[in-house]
């Protein structure tokens, strides 16, 4: 429109015409530069939200590994427990079972012994 304005006008030289133009062309670069920059900053500040998602993520994760660690590690420790107990009550069950049929033998020979006497 001012180009338009300009060039209708006799007594506008062409080289203010062409000056208007270098600084309309200007003034639509620093505008595509500045919506250009204004896109990067959006993007970095999605970046740096992303990147304190992230590190809050982390140490979760961080603080859930070491919580299922403590708990994997007292698990193993009452397994080990369990088992070494359930050792001792087999050789406990086995010791009783030769008691039992300890004693259950001497009372069939004495009885075999009284009777045949």
């Amino acid at each position: 429109m001012i180009c338009a304005i300009f060039t209708s006008c006799n007594a506008v030289p062409a080289l203010q015409v062409d000056a208007w133009l270098v600084i309309r062309t200007r003034f639509t670069g620093w505008t595509d530069y500045r919506i250009a920059l204004q896109q990067d900053c959006v993007l970095m500040c999605s970046a740096e939200s992303s990147k304190c998602d992230l590190e809050e993520f982390q140490a979760s994760s961080h603080e859930l590994e070491a919580e299922l660690e403590t708990q994997l590690e007292a698990a193993e420790t009452k397994n080990k427990e369990l088992v070494a107990a359930n050792s001792r009550l087999a050789m406990d069950i086995d010791g009783l079972r030769v008691s039992v049929d300890l004693s259950i033998y001497k009372k069939f020979c004495t009885y075999l012994f009284t009777n045949e006497a």
